[in-house]
């Protein structure tokens, strides 16, 4: 059994592990896949850190003389495979914590759509299911900011498993 485990990044995506943990208790042996896919536009290359000066440049005798400009330090490209270590630098963490003793392969995949990108490595792997968190959020706030879970939901030809907020103790 393949057991893929969807994570944003976000606090409430962890509220899968407890379940997915107990999955993983009901059926010894079955393989634990991590997953987080990050959105090529979100990432930014780093500056070298000069900063600019406040004033638009001195004045010496007549000579204006321009403030340094910050350079750009890292390209977009090294600046995603930045990201991508250290996202699959955490996430080989994180199974390592929460799922003592077992083996989890972890992925990290770029998409400006994740529900397809979840779906995609379900299908790949034939994923028994894929277990997930969702934000809980309803009306007006679920209207605009949507939601990867239901989209995974409606796409994906295999079992879901969705954990919502998880109530304080």
């Amino acid at each position: 059994m393949k057991v893929l485990v969807a994570l944003d990044g976000g606090e409430t995506s962890s509220n899968v592990f407890p379940t997915a943990r107990r999955v993983r208790e009901l059926i010894p042996g079955a393989e634990v896949h991590l997953l987080t896919v990050l959105k090529p536009g979100k990432v930014k290359g780093s500056f070298d850190g000069r900063s600019v000066p406040s004033a638009v440049g001195t004045t010496e005798g007549t000579l204006s003389v321009p403030p340094p400009l910050p350079l750009q330090a890292e390209t977009h490209e090294a600046a995603m495979q930045r990201k991508e270590t250290e996202v699959r630098e955490s996430l080989e963490a994180l199974g390592g914590k929460e799922f003592p003793g077992v083996a989890v392969t972890v992925h990290v995949k770029w998409s400006d759509s994740p529900a397809e990108a979840v779906v995609g490595l379900g299908e790949a792997l034939n994923a028994d299911l894929i277990a997930t968190a969702t934000h809980g959020r309803k009306g007006l706030a679920h209207a605009f900011a949507g939601s990867v879970t239901d989209e995974v939901v409606r796409k994906a030809n295999r079992p879901i498993l969705v954990v919502g907020q998880l109530a304080a103790g």
